[in-house]
């Protein structure tokens, strides 16, 4: 048997197929460059972004806390103005009681003071001395009826002084109170109002033996009677 002799032009040839190539190898090293500059470039941008947006932010909390700074700067300017105030206007009040004060001691000091004391210690008097008179004479009964009508009368807001006496000139000229005028004199027709007719309103309710003003408040308010 003849051994086939190797050539060695065909081991170069085999030698050679089985090595890499190297362009190949540069091509994918290339590839995954690009690749991972792309992805540094994505990430970059990314954290760039991130960056610019906590940066606004920040920004965002700074100005919040100067704007803040600024009205807690003018509260406390406007608050220390109305301590100022306060307290220029407590002196000035404590300096007009302290005046007061000084005028009423001469007041009480005075004679027209001790006068006017006597004076009403006089009206006390005269006016326990009516009460005992109204007793004796038997009029107390009839008195306090008529100073029940006329309390109920002058809180009825019914009567009206400044017409009553700007319709009878003669009430006026004598110094008289209108509305006890009116009680004693509601028969003469003379009117407590503008919308009142005395008369025609006993001739409306014939059977009626008190004021007419006075009935028609107690008609329209039947609590208001006691």
């Amino acid at each position: 048997m003849i051994e086939e002799r190797e050539n060695p032009l065909n081991r170069e040839i085999i030698e050679k197929d089985s090595l890499p190539r190297l362009d190949l190898i540069e091509e994918k090293d290339f590839d995954s460059t690009r690749l991972s500059e792309r992805r540094l470039q994505e990430w970059s941008a990314c954290v760039l972004q991130e960056m610019g947006d906590k940066t606004r932010w920040i920004q965002s909390l700074e100005s919040g806390i100067i704007r803040r700074d600024r009205r807690i700067e003018k509260l406390e300017i406007r608050t220390r103005e109305l301590e100022e105030k306060l307290e220029s206007t407590t002196n000035d009040y404590r300096k007009r009681l302290a005046q007061l004060q000084y005028e009423l001691i001469g007041i009480r000091t005075s004679k027209a003071w001790k006068l006017a004391k006597l004076f009403e210690r006089f009206s006390i008097i005269v006016s326990w001395s009516k009460l005992l008179y109204w007793t004796a004479t038997g009029k107390l009964a009839t008195k306090l009826r008529e100073e029940k009508i006329y309390t109920e009368l002058a809180n009825s807001g019914l009567f009206d002084p400044e017409y009553y006496l700007m319709m009878n000139p003669d009430v006026a000229a004598a110094g008289a109170d209108p509305l006890k005028h009116y009680i004693d004199n509601y028969l003469q027709g003379r009117n407590p109002n503008q919308c009142f007719d005395t008369l025609s309103y006993l001739q409306s309710h014939p059977d009626i033996d008190i004021n007419p003003l006075l009935h028609y408040y107690r008609v329209q308010n039947p609590r208001g009677e006691k």
